[in-house]
């Protein structure tokens, strides 16, 4: 069906085109009329030079204005002609411009398949997938520079972290594990690396993890996602009070425009609720 509509709509968009093209001349009709006309004006000139009202070199002049006029009317019918030829070219032309447009459809199209509507999550999807090939090649080359310089801490942390956003938890862990050895007091990078084993356990706080964190704490006592992640340990091994008061004491520290604040707030309020206290008490 598609491809009978198509089919239609090219044909009317040809004919629209071609239009001016063929149209006959307006001069047609007046052409055949004037050839008319000399004619009866030659028999008359004959009829004026048999009744001896003209001279006969008078009336030779005038034989020669009026086919030199005559002529001149043969060559406008001569242009019409030629422009019906023209015309039929025309025709032909907007004729073959269909079927090849009708022919290669039917060749490279898929008229048989059915519409396919506008899809948001496909169009997602499809970023997603972008996203993802871009990340692959960020990741292979980072994996070639480490290969040529194995002791680049922010190589193995930016390769970690990357990992760890396509889903490559194990990969993530290994890459940061690097990078921690090689910067045992670098308080982001080890945070960094203990949230890697809790996302690669599933949100479980582990003792592995759990000892990173302490790590942290005993040169960056404030470092707020190590004290997060030892909170969630004390909430999961059923310490709420202590995870709760922890988490508040982040609250009350970390700066207000922090990124991270309401997602430990909500967290925060949670807990409390959990425990019979009012959410509202959480700052």
């Amino acid at each position: 069906m598609i491809w009978f509509v198509m089919l239609l709509l090219s044909a009317l968009a040809v004919a629209f085109v071609l239009r001016p093209f063929l149209s006959k001349p307006a001069n047609s009709a007046a052409s055949n009329s004037s050839l008319a006309v000399y004619r009866d004006q030659l028999g008359e000139i004959d009829a004026d030079l048999a009744r001896g009202l003209i001279a006969a070199p008078e009336a030779e002049a005038a034989r020669i204005e009026v086919k030199r006029r005559i002529l001149q009317t043969d060559g406008a019918s001569a242009e019409e002609k030629r422009v019906e030829i023209s015309q039929v070219g025309v025709i032909l032309a907007g004729g073959l411009f269909v079927a090849l447009s009708v022919g290669i459809y039917l060749t490279l199209g898929a008229p048989s398949l059915p519409g396919h509507p506008y899809s948001a999550t496909e169009e997602t999807s499809a970023e997603q997938s972008q996203a993802a090939g871009e990340i692959d090649g960020m990741i292979s080359k980072l994996e070639q520079h480490l290969k040529a310089k194995p002791d680049d801490v922010e190589g193995w942390r930016a390769l970690g972290w990357a990992q760890m956003q396509i889903g490559r938890s194990h990969a993530g862990v290994e890459a940061l594990k690097r990078a921690a050895a090689l910067a045992p007091l670098n308080a982001s990078i080890q945070a960094m690396y203990g949230e890697a084993m809790v996302r690669e356990a599933e949100g479980d706080v582990g003792e592995n993890a759990l000892a990173v964190f302490d790590h942290v704490l005993s040169f960056a006592p404030k470092d707020p996602r190590a004290r997060f992640y030892r909170g969630l340990y004390l909430s999961q091994n059923k310490q709420e009070k202590a995870a709760l008061d922890l988490w508040i004491g982040i609250i009350l520290d970390g700066p207000a425009d922090a990124e991270w604040l309401p997602s430990i707030r909500e967290q925060a309020k949670e807990l409390s609720k959990k425990m019979g206290l009012d959410p509202l008490s959480v700052p």
